[in-house]
């Protein structure tokens, strides 16, 4: 299949369920970009989980190798978004709004 465009870029996509006090790692190259969105419930992130994000939070990650994520009493809903940086501005507005 052909599309308008050959400038396609693999991204990650993960939809992920934590049921309460659970944990997930995720390997991820640390050439690409990560981030997360809180969809429901609170979660501990980042290296042994020491930063704790609320509901309806966006998280950028600086370069990790492994992605780490443990849900607190409650179940965890979120987004894990991943890929090659795109090096391009980013116009922030409602939703985020890419130039």
């Amino acid at each position: 299949m052909n599309g308008v465009t050959t400038n396609h870029l693999q991204v990650n996509l993960f939809d992920v369920t934590l049921n309460s006090n659970k944990d997930i790692q995720i390997p991820i190259s640390n050439k690409q970009t990560l981030f997360i969105y809180i969809i429901e419930g609170e979660g501990y992130f980042g290296e042994e989980g020491k930063y704790h994000v609320e509901n309806r939070t966006v998280v950028i990650f600086d370069e990790v190798d492994v992605f780490y994520g443990k849900s607190g009493n409650e179940s965890l809903k979120f987004i894990l978004f991943s890929g090659e940086p795109l090096n391009e501005p980013v116009a922030w507005g409602r939703p985020i709004v890419m130039n």
